[in-house]
């Protein structure tokens, strides 16, 4: 596996974003801290979501790890959680509207 980049204050988003009509609302995180669980000495990775105040812990080695595309066929995203910059946040939000706005006068039209 190739080595990622990921750091304290990085924006991520879940790949999940894909399959959500609004994505933006629940699957980009904020990485917190990288930390280990007591027991075992694991590295952990502490997040939350940008929509709310709630915070995560998940073993680094599932955050990094690739989406299971045998699961989920539909997904492009290659790894469970990516950086992602708060410019692309933006043109995929409008994006989406726009999509939905599509979408939504396609069906006006039948």
């Amino acid at each position: 596996m190739s080595v990622r980049r990921l750091k304290e204050g990085d924006l991520v988003k879940h790949f999940t974003w894909e399959t959500k009509e609004y994505p933006e609302e629940i699957c980009i995180y904020k990485i917190i801290k990288f930390g280990f669980y007591l027991d075992s000495l694991e590295k952990i990775v502490i997040y939350k979501p940008l929509s709310s105040n709630e915070f995560f812990v998940k073993l680094y080695d599932d955050f990094i790890g690739e989406v299971d595309h045998v699961k989920y066929p539909q997904v492009k995203q290659k790894y469970k959680y990516e950086k992602i910059t708060k410019k692309e946040i933006i043109i995929d939000i409008y994006t989406n509207v726009f999509n939905l706005i599509k979408t939504s006068i396609r069906k006006f039209n039948k």
